[in-house]
């Protein structure tokens, strides 16, 4: 399925990044935009 063992950590660092977003009701687009802009913490704090 992934090529190298960086691919497959990449894979998991973003679903993570969703999946916490997702506990918090954060939206999964507004998840990944925060953390293009350096905001992860967004994810964590929304309720």
């Amino acid at each position: 399925m992934f090529r190298s063992i960086s691919g497959a950590k990449a894979y998991l660092s973003v679903r993570s990044h969703l999946n916490t977003g997702d506990k918090h009701g954060v939206d999964p687009f507004d998840a990944i935009l925060s953390a293009f802009k350096g905001q992860s913490q967004i994810v964590l704090t929304r309720s």
